[in-house]
């Protein structure tokens, strides 16, 4: 449990932090310079490649947490080219999920036409986005799978807030237009993907060279079933997170998701302790899993819900109490 108490507390750290700058970014900049459905544009955006994203990864988020310990068997440096491996699956993801966008693109931009007529202006920026997006879930997984979640949490939380509310500033002194601002904000993202290329070559564990004879056709069978499997609980989950956003911005319009946006990021709160967890906790997990450590894992789910039920229960307690203030 040192591993997981030492980086779950570095990465609650950094959670906090970036709520903090987040907070800033959402409830004082956001609303103070730009339009309401300026706003929600983002956000819509930000839902949309979030689920998006899921269905074209295929699972290999959770794939390359629970099969790395079985690459990493005899060849610690370039784990058999599983990461490489990853990124050529992620970018066949991205042409499929991309070319179904695109064909969908005229019924999305209708649906949202009425109430929410910015959205079609920037749809194209769902592309772009949605490379990027990939590209850093493949990376944030694989030096989670090496016990580096930290950095993941610094790029995500911490980071993109802050260029978020750099290239908000330079939009507010006139520096930016909107729809650079708008390309600015998708590019942000490209930046996380690029920082954990370097975090990895740095450490000498980026290869993108296949050990072809590793991936035997039993291998091949056990990877699609895993994935094809945590796709649908990857994209559940994403789908419930953001599916409130989609309605809000095709039924009440882009205005009102930018009010909820506020909301849901205050409750979003209590989601920190549990992300900061298995950040860390899962790669272990998995670790032992293979080990047949069933001791290691019981000991490590106890002490972690029982954190998580506390921590959580305290948030849930102070956000609770400090609701008439905090609005």
């Amino acid at each position: 449990m040192g591993v997981i108490r030492r980086q779950s507390i570095q990465t609650s750290i950094l959670s906090y932090l970036g709520i903090g700058i987040g907070y800033v970014n959402v409830v004082l900049l956001f609303p103070a310079f730009f339009e309401p459905e300026q706003f929600g544009l983002t956000r819509v955006l930000v839902a949309i490649t979030g689920i998006a994203s899921q269905l074209a990864l295929f699972g290999l988020t959770n794939g390359i947490i629970r099969f790395f310990p079985r690459f990493r068997e005899g060849d610690e440096e370039r784990y058999h080219g599983m990461l490489g491996l990853a990124l050529r699956i992620g970018l066949v993801g991205f042409l499929v999920v991309g070319l179904v966008l695109w064909l969908a693109g005229p019924l999305i931009e209708a649906q949202y036409q009425e109430k929410s007529t910015l959205l079609g202006q920037f749809y194209f920026l769902l592309f772009p986005f949605l490379l990027f997006e990939i590209w850093f879930h493949i990376l944030a997984s694989f030096t989670r799978a090496l016990f580096q979640a930290v950095i993941n949490v610094f790029f995500r939380d911490v980071f993109v807030r802050l260029s978020t509310m750099v290239i908000i500033v330079l939009y507010h002194h006139g520096l930016l237009d909107f729809q650079q601002f708008m390309w600015a904000f998708v590019g942000q993202y490209a930046l996380l993907s690029l920082g954990l290329m370097v975090y990895l070559q740095r450490m000498n564990r980026f290869s993108l060279r296949l050990d072809t004879a590793f991936y035997t056709p039993q291998l091949k069978k056990e990877m699609f079933h895993y994935g094809a499997f945590t796709l649908f609980s990857n994209v559940s989950a994403y789908f419930l997170m953001s599916i409130d956003i989609l309605m809000v911005g095709s039924m009440v319009g882009l205005g009102s998701t930018a009010f909820y946006a506020v909301a849901f990021y205050i409750a979003a709160l209590l989601n920190v302790p549990r992300t900061a967890l298995n950040s860390i906790s899962i790669p272990i997990i998995s670790d032992a899993w293979k080990k047949d450590d069933q001791e290691a894992i019981q000991r490590i789910y106890s002490k972690t819900s029982i954190n998580q039920l506390f921590i959580g229960t305290l948030l849930f307690a102070g956000i609770w109490a400090n609701e008439h203030n905090i609005f």
